[in-house]
């Protein structure tokens, strides 16, 4: 271990010309990071937030001031690998404490090489972000120069119009049964409902709970036709999350259109911004995006507000739908953006923030159990004949 004032400097540059300056608290690191500069508001939950497929092509700071307290385990991991470009603290702790931690979050970021810098001044960069938005950003620690950082910083295309799904995507399909299985067919004889998963950057929580609630799920890769699917004989289609920009994802987008009213659906986050534009919105990009476990969203069927886990930068449009038989069923009571949506001639919904959490509240997690009932209605099963859930 390093003390901090011992450990190599590094350079922060944002597209506006603001510069923040930390110290590199991961193994030697020479070199230079691109990203999206991002913030998560979530107090705890850093290795979720690390390995997350959403944050690809991001630069992700933490508003709570003191991180890696409680290390790293081999329970929590959200994907198969980190998944941001760089980690910004205000103060890491090199010491974690807790009956589950296997290494620290430093030996953590080092395994795949992965630059984390500290010292940074997380509030300040935060409040900027807040006012000016989420903009592209480097981290250098071989250069001082800002001059040049600025202009390879400019230079940097950023995710808007950027298909970042397919740097995430699994490369085959898979069966998922407490974690990813080599095999890429239903398990005989499992009385649960079959669940094709469109992975466009899914997170492992999402997997569990659809397993928590009975279902067996087959994971397909993003670009996997609509035919290949139907052709599994699911039960239900679900859509995952996922980073980027929704709109560069044509692929996914026709997928999807061809597979609304074939079965059941169930989107969230990047599968929800999916599904507005298949059925003919638009989405648009949010000034600094929703980050955090703290979120509240009501519920406007029944007028309960959920605190929710999310993280998105793009949102659909709610104006942009008033021409689909689409109705709102949840909005961000932060700034009244769409948060959810049901269709009201064909078995599909979805939702904008994170039912899963990982971390954060799980107010939301009912969302799962009704993905459940909607198929055993669609085959024309009473409630008592729909498989129940497995104890969590």
């Amino acid at each position: 271990m390093t003390t901090p004032w011992q450990r190599p400097p590094a350079v922060i540059v944002l597209e506006d010309g603001t510069v923040f300056r930390g110290r590199v608290f991961t193994s030697a690191h020479q070199g230079r990071v691109l990203g999206e500069v991002v913030f998560n508001t979530a107090m705890t939950g850093y290795q979720e937030v690390l390995t997350d497929p959403s944050y690809k092509g991001q630069i992700v700071t933490m508003t709570y001031p003191l991180t890696g307290t409680y290390g790293i385990n081999d329970e929590d991991m959200e994907s198969a690998r980190i998944q941001v470009e760089a980690f910004l603290v205000k103060e890491y702790q090199d010491f974690p404490s807790n009956w589950r931690s296997r290494r620290s979050l430093a030996q953590f970021l080092d395994s795949q090489g992965v630059l984390g810098v500290e010292g940074i001044d997380t509030r300040r960069l935060t409040r900027h972000i807040r006012l000016v938005g989420a903009m592209r950003g480097i981290i250098a620690t071989d250069t001082d120069n800002v001059g040049e950082l600025l202009d390879q910083v400019r230079a940097f295309p950023g995710l808007v119009g950027v298909d970042m799904v397919q740097k995430v995507t699994c490369s085959a399909p898979y069966r998922w049964e407490n974690g990813p299985q080599p095999e890429a067919v239903w398990k005989e004889g499992h009385a649960g409902f079959r669940v094709a998963a469109l992975d466009f950057g899914v997170k492992y929580n999402i997997l569990r709970n659809l397993e928590r609630c009975g279902c067996q799920v087959l994971v397909f890769p993003a670009h996997t036709s609509a035919e290949t699917i139907l052709a599994a004989q699911p039960d239900g289609i679900f859509l995952s999350n996922g980073p980027g920009d929704p709109a560069a994802v044509t692929y996914g987008i026709e997928t999807v259109r061809k597979l609304l009213g074939q079965k059941p659906m169930f989107g969230i986050c990047l599968g929800h911004q999916l599904m507005g534009l298949a059925l003919g919105g638009r989405t648009f990009k949010l000034k600094f995006g929703h980050r955090g476990a703290n979120q509240p969203v009501r519920d406007l069927r029944t007028g309960r507000v959920e605190v929710t886990s999310q993280n998105h930068g793009f949102c659909v449009d709610l104006e942009s739908m008033k021409h689909v038989p689409v109705q709102p069923t949840h909005i961000n009571l932060n700034d009244n953006t769409l948060e959810g949506m049901e269709h009201l001639a064909i078995p599909a919904y979805s939702v904008q923030y994170h039912p899963e959490a990982a971390p954060g509240p799980h107010d939301a997690t009912h969302l799962f159990d009704r993905f459940v009932q909607l198929m055993g209605r669609n085959k024309g099963l009473s409630s008592s004949e729909t498989p129940r859930h497995h104890d969590s």
